[in-house]
């Protein structure tokens, strides 16, 4: 700054001097605003204000701006500098009550306000204009500096001060933020200690020191177990069976972490964050206060979290398939759930119960919504109809039909007004009184998959796989912008409750933030890495979440763009099995993206194949057993030694998930269907594609070999089983007869019978020779997604979604057995060379091995889990919610009913 600028910066500070002491005050520290604010209070306090003393005995002590700064740090008493290092740690402007918070000392509370007016005087702090404190980032970066060098000492002489009342990272920060504390703060104390100590003495230390932690006195109010931990984690050491019990594990961010073993036992878990469990997300929606977040999965849960800090509150189980809607009540009294498997329920909120199931529909529930007053409440489904249904009553009053299938509804928040998507890719408008549409919107040129008013009523926005959202005025019909950015499907839209802003979720991966009034795009917000299903934005404006297929829920902060939060699930299931030729080894596709080889007999894992990067879906057995083959949501295929697990081949050309495989007799030629609709022939020595199969409109979902080799059925969502001639690559027949997507087909062993397994909720058993139908398999009541033929081909297995396995006869049609009926749904089923054994596998992760005779379990082969043996026994701070999703995790809880109603 130059002199005058300078001069009314410093005005009234209490400084007195010439001219000439003035000018030379001001050219020593260069203008620079910080330095001059920060040399005042040393003026003040140790030459009475007058800068011609100050320059003359005090120069070279305060010469440079790192000089300044280490003299006023110096200068602060022990409490200036836990409020200094605290600021330093939140890396942003905080709150006078989050400082509170923060803080260990009770007495340290009471007199926080003071010092802070004392540390704004002596400009080491500042206000924002939030009247929120922050450090300047000058002043931060020498905070943090001094923290640093601090923690490492304390560490080093194991005599802790500010490594016991400092969270070195807080595990409820926003994600920005505890990336920053620790990329910039705990990262380069971790790297020291490792340059000092290494690795294991770490782990041996911090073995060593948690039993002096539990006698330590006010343990409860320290961090240093948490500080310890979130080192252990972060520098990747060996946690197994460490013992933490006893202690308060404040901050701890343990999502993501393997903690095998760990002791939890009466500790206090209040602040830290643990994995959850959740699958896939499909919708999401805030409840009208905002307090809440709802969540639908493609396992059939509705989960319920706190806003914003993700607090899991319920779990909500009642489904027995995608949940691909859900929305909270005007009220926040209800949730109401629609579902692949044709039914609408609604959830009381308090408790997690289902207070009425509605059903009606024949087909997937694309959307629900209820109207402003709560007391309607429409459901949009692939069955071409839109049906409403009296609250109260759980009783469908009306029935609207339509000419398209898979339809978006949303009501109008100022009348009982409804839109939802019409033949040519149009919108409709319906008004419930008189059930007749009353305006047709125009514009689109292709599938439309969500609509959303905006508060007032004035605007209807839409999303359409021609990758466009158009804003329309409803007055005129008129489209007022279309807005284009999007490289993929456009599968859901939000608008904020002022109307300013949409937002607009995409099968690209990213979410954008468009301005309503100009049609610009603001934000393009990316971080997720699979297809978002749906994006719902805060009644309040300020956020918006966005939930997809990757296992997140984030949480974005619309003025900055950044996410504040990430809610994790985990989920290992096992998507495929497979059988060696004598039964001893089982392979296993699972979500982790890992194949499994398990010794059946000792239950053990022999070897772990890595390499893919999304979930496995399909694996088999080479003819010769020599080679093992996998397909991958990461588009690839891969060849692998059986012996070895070295990868043989990467087999790359489909351009969309890999959702199954299958050699032909020889083992020379590998078949894969895909979801970019076609099937692929790779010559397994050398991984060449050798021909591309095109005729299917759809997802092309299974694949299987005709025994003899010359001959290829496929099917998927075109509902249609097509035969190939392998040599000339040509459709020969084409098998029509269920009603939803096939997911399934096997030949049976003798060629004669192909089996098919459908979302229809039926198995098809037909006659390979003539095409015609033998049997319908009825007695399902959830998708098929695995049918196996034993060796002899007398039987045939069959597991669903509907948590059970039927096995069947081949010949007559006949249900023999309902051989399981278990908590999760079927994903594989394989039989054993011999017929003796029946193999399955879920969306738990497990492998269950069964007599087929006596119908008794054998064996059942688990995934580790990431909390594997963690005990949580009595211990404080966790939400039901939370202890359910820690023991699907592994965790032990032995919590007594006594200390349960204490909690």
């Amino acid at each position: 700054m130059e002199y005058r600028e300078s001069r009314d910066l410093l005005k009234d500070r209490g400084l007195s001097g010439s001219k000439q002491a003035w000018t030379r005050l001001i050219e020593l520290y260069r203008g620079n605003p910080l330095a001059l604010k920060l040399v005042v209070d040393p003026i003040q306090s140790l030459f009475k204000g007058d800068i011609a003393s100050f320059l003359s005995k005090g120069e070279v002590v305060f010469g440079e701006l790192q000089d300044l700064l280490k003299q006023q740090f110096h200068r602060l008493s022990p409490f200036e500098r836990d409020i200094v290092y605290w600021l330093a740690l939140e890396r942003e402007p905080v709150s006078l009550e989050t400082l509170r918070n923060d803080l260990v000392l009770v007495e340290s509370k009471r007199s926080l306000f003071d010092v802070l007016n004392t540390l704004l005087r002596r400009s080491m702090i500042e206000t924002s204009e939030t009247a929120d404190f922050m450090l300047q980032p000058v002043i931060m970066e020498f905070v943090t500096s001094r923290l640093i060098e601090q923690i490492v000492e304390e560490l080093n002489k194991e005599t802790f001060q500010i490594f016991e009342s400092h969270a070195l990272m807080k595990a409820h920060a926003k994600d920005y933020v505890r990336e920053s504390q620790i990329r910039l703060v705990l990262w380069p104390i971790i790297q020291q200690q490792l340059a000092i100590h290494g690795k294991a003495r770490i782990e041996q230390k911090a073995r060593n020191l948690l039993p002096i932690l539990r006698h330590a006195p006010a343990s409860n109010a320290s961090y240093t177990a948490g500080n310890l931990l979130n080192m252990l984690v972060q520098a990747q050491c060996d946690v197994r069976n460490i013992d933490f019990s006893h202690l308060a594990v404040k901050q701890a961010y343990l999502r993501g972490a393997t903690l095998p073993g760990v002791n939890f036992t009466h500790a206090d878990l209040t602040t830290s964050v643990f994995t959850d469990t959740f699958s896939n997300i499909l919708s999401v929606a805030f409840s009208k206060s905002g307090h809440l977040l709802a969540a639908g999965t493609i396992t059939g849960e509705i989960r319920v979290w706190k806003y914003p800090n993700g607090e899991p509150v319920l779990t909500c189980l009642g489904h027995r398939d995608w949940v691909r809607a859900v929305a909270f009540s005007p009220d926040n009294k209800m949730i109401a759930s629609g579902s692949d498997d044709q039914t609408l329920l609604l959830w009381d909120i308090n408790t997690g119960h289902i207070l009425h199931r509605l059903q009606g529909h024949s087909s997937w529930i694309i959307s629900a919504t209820f109207n402003s007053t709560g007391n309607l409440l429409a459901s949009g489904s692939d069955d071409r109809t839109i049906r409403i249904w009296n609250v109260q009553m759980a009783t469908c009053i009306d029935t609207l039909y339509l000419e398209i299938e898979g339809n978006a509804v949303t009501f109008s928040p100022t009348e009982n007004i409804l839109a939802c998507v019409g033949e040519n890719h149009t919108i409709k408008l319906w008004d419930l009184y008189s059930g007749q549409y009353i305006k047709v919107f125009q514009g689109h040129s292709d599938f439309i998959w969500s609509l959303a008013f905006s508060a007032d009523g004035r605007f209807l926005i839409s999303g359409s796989f021609d990758r466009t959202i158009k804003l329309w005025d409803i007055n005129t019909s008129e489209c007022l912008h279309t807005f284009e950015g999007h490289s993929d499907w456009v599968l859901s839209v939000s608008v904020s409750s002022d109307g300013r802003l949409i937002a607009s979720g995409s099968k690209d991966r990213t979410m954008k933030l468009w301005e309503t009034s100009t049609g610009n795009c603001i934000h393009t917000l990316q971080g997720h890495n699979d297809r978002l299903w749906s994006v719902a934005f805060h009644p309040g404006g300020n956020s918006v979440a966005s939930g997809s297929e990757d296992q997140t829920i984030r949480l974005w902060d619309v003025t900055s763009g950044k996410c504040i939060n990430t809610l994790q699930g985990y989920t290992n299931k096992v998507w495929a099995i497979a059988f060696d030729g004598d039964g001893r080894l089982l392979l296993s596709g699972c979500e982790d993206g890992a194949i499994r080889l398990w010794e059946t007999e000792t239950e053990k894992c022999l070897l772990t194949l890595q390499g893919h990067t999304a979930w496995v879906m399909a694996v088999a057995f080479s003819s010769d057993e020599k080679m093992i083959a996998s397909s991958s949501n990461d588009m690839t295929l891969r060849l692998w030694d059986r012996h070895t697990g070295r990868c043989l081949h990467i087999l790359q050309g489909h351009t969309h998930k890999v959702q199954s495989i299958a050699y032909n007799p020889a083992g020379s030629i590998l078949a894969s269907a895909s979801h970019d609709q076609t099937l692929r022939l790779w010559e397994t020595t050398t991984g060449d594609c050798l021909r591309i199969l095109k005729g299917h409109t759809k997802v092309v979902r299974a694949v299987s070999f005709h025994p003899q080799g010359e001959l290829l059925a496929s099917g998927g969502d075109d509902q249609i089983i097509r035969l190939w001639d392998v040599s000339s690559s040509s459709c020969q027949r084409t098998l029509a007869g269920h009603t939803a997507r096939i997911r399934t087909i096997a030949f049976s062993p003798d060629g004669k019978m192909l089996a098919t397994g459908s979302d229809d909720y039926t198995v098809r058993v037909w006659d390979y020779s003539s095409g015609d139908c033998l049997h319908i398999l009825q007695g399902h009541s959830g998708q098929i997604r695995a049918v196996a033929f034993s060796p002899d081909g007398n039987m045939l297995a069959s597991g669903s979604h509907d948590q059970t396995v039927r096995l069947w006869n081949s010949r007559t049609g006949e249900c023999l057995h309902t051989l399981f009926e278990k908590d999760s749904w079927i994903t594989s089923v394989a039989f054993t060379k011999n017929g003796k054994t029946l193999a399955m596998s879920d969306y738990n992760g497990t492998i269950s091995l069964w007599d087929i005779n006596t119908g008794t379990l054998l064996r059942s082969l688990n995934n580790i889990r990431p909390y594997e043996q963690m005990n949580i026994t009595n211990a404080r701070g966790l939400t039901k919610a939370q202890r359910t999703n820690l023991r699907i995790l592994g965790a032990v809880d032995l919590t007594d009913n006594d200390f349960a109603k204490d909690i």
